[in-house]
């Protein structure tokens, strides 16, 4: 449905029942390059080490945009609402 929706390029579908719209996905972090990413990026759980990823939102909201090396910031998802 939110492919069909996408293709006629519309918004919002009001019914008789409910309403469906299209909502922007919050800001989210894709890893490109996990060996360019900075230490202060990284967290670590008892034997296991993984990237951060909400420091990484909030350095890049922080820093007015300033996107670290190794990530891509992904802001044009949306998902589909059903009110």
């Amino acid at each position: 449905m939110l492919e069909q929706i996408q293709v006629v390029s519309i918004d919002k579908l009001p019914c008789d029942l409910f309403t469906i719209s299209l909502a922007k996905n919050p800001i989210s972090v894709k890893i490109i390059d996990e060996t360019k990413i900075a230490p202060e990026f990284w967290r670590t759980i008892p034997e296991t080490k993984e990237v951060n990823k909400n420091a990484i939102l909030i350095s890049f909201k922080e820093t007015e945009g300033v996107i670290p090396d190794g990530v891509e910031i992904i802001t044009d998802r949306k998902h589909l609402v059903i009110e």
